[in-house]
């Protein structure tokens, strides 16, 4: 039997689920830098929404289980609740000021964590993420469909964490099982 189909909007099914927004130029940077680290979430039934600059081939991120969207929704993607995370390139975070407030905004609620990618600056905390088995097979699936044709996925990615508001909701460590993923209009 076919599971029934609903035309509510992911943002507005997302109830009590965490949800993280990942904020970058194009698709390709989005898979190379977070894409483990995107997966493992969705499996521990996030929603995560890729935010890029470039609309492109959209495979790659439904591969990881994303929602995907250009940056004209990063307003709607930042709205009160807003997300408990947010990851950004850390240049497109330096070349765009309508980012850089969105991001700051969604920071000083206090219950966002901020992660950056190709930070390395002094001024942030640098930590990385360890890969699921899974995460790293459904990541070199997304890089070959993005046309990258890398053989071999690192078993980490690297963050830089900015600095945050004493209140930060930590990341489940458990994993299960989410739903198929959308793209989103």
């Amino acid at each position: 039997m076919r599971p029934a189909t609903t035309t509510t909007p992911p943002e507005r099914r997302c109830g009590l689920r965490h949800r993280l927004v990942v904020v970058a130029p194009d698709t390709e940077q989005v898979v190379r830098h977070a894409g483990g680290w995107l997966f493992d979430q969705v499996m521990a039934g996030w929603m995560v929404y890729a935010l890029v600059a470039e609309r492109g081939n959209g495979r790659p991120l439904r591969i990881l289980g994303t929602f995907a969207a250009g940056l004209h929704r990063l307003d709607a993607a930042l709205d009160a609740p807003g997300p408990q995370a947010v990851a950004v390139d850390a240049a497109l975070y330096q070349e765009d000021a309508q980012v850089r407030a969105l991001v700051g905004a969604a920071r000083d609620r206090g219950r966002t964590e901020v992660r950056l990618w190709n930070a390395g600056g002094a001024d942030h905390d640098p930590f990385e993420h360890r890969l699921s088995s899974a995460a790293k097979a459904f990541k070199a699936q997304a890089l070959f469909a993005v046309g990258a044709g890398v053989r071999r996925v690192d078993g980490v990615e690297q963050f830089h964490r900015a600095a945050v508001s004493a209140t930060v909701i930590p990341f489940p460590t458990h994993h299960r099982i989410a739903g198929p993923s959308k793209e989103l209009p």
